[in-house]
């Protein structure tokens, strides 16, 4: 995903992790996104840490969400 089509793809993302579909994809996805200088960083670390809980990977997706609230505001 590149940073331009980021603000499209998290809904969609948020989406099929809020259905319980295709999230290994998702996970691979948004695990290959830096998430340095990221405009996005905060929504795309809460949507991998609901992709992680969906999953049953509960201390990753913790951290994500503790990530996510050290990030600054858009």
């Amino acid at each position: 995903m590149h940073s331009g089509n980021q603000a499209t793809a998290l809904p969609i993302y948020a989406a099929l992790v809020e259905a319980g579909q295709l999230l290994e994809a998702v996970l691979a996805d948004l695990q290959a996104v830096p998430q340095a200088a990221n405009p996005h960083a905060r929504q795309l670390l809460h949507i991998l840490g609901d992709a992680y809980m969906k999953h049953g990977q509960i201390p990753a997706a913790l951290q994500c969400y503790q990530s996510a609230l050290h990030q600054p505001n858009p």
